[in-house]
């Protein structure tokens, strides 16, 4: 697929959508967990800041998730830990038994946002999807 930014695109895997607030604390380094109602498979992941709210609409970092856990947290640990409070935590996880919990490493912001259409997207994913 060639090259944006001095990035080959070829290596891109897996896209994941998060809004803007999320993206601000996961650069920060203050966001650690990234939940999801479903698991995610363990891995390398473009970032999608979304447009919600003043977002960019494009790609603006790398991270990497592992660890997925759905052990009953504790609620302070996870709430701290994923940037939610107490109330977004349980109504995210709604009527749902279990909320996966992925470890957020090796954070990459890009200099430069890099467009969907760049990496051969037409649409940003719901939650995520694998880049072929």
């Amino acid at each position: 697929m060639g090259t944006y930014g001095g990035i080959m695109t070829q290596q891109f895997e897996a896209i994941i959508s998060i809004h803007p607030i999320y993206c601000k604390y996961i650069e920060s380094g203050d966001k650690k967990i990234e939940l999801r109602r479903t698991e995610l498979p363990e891995g390398d992941y473009q970032v999608y800041e979304t447009k919600a709210k003043g977002g960019r609409g494009a790609v603006t970092m790398k991270i990497h998730l592992s660890d997925v856990s759905t052990e009953e947290w504790a609620e302070y640990h996870v709430c701290k830990d994923a940037c939610v409070s107490a109330t977004e935590f349980n109504q995210y996880k709604g009527i749902r038994k279990v909320l996966y919990g992925h470890r957020i490493s090796n954070v990459r912001v890009y200099s430069e946002p890099i467009l969907l259409y760049d990496i051969g997207l037409k649409r940003p994913p719901q939650s995520w999807c694998r880049i072929v």
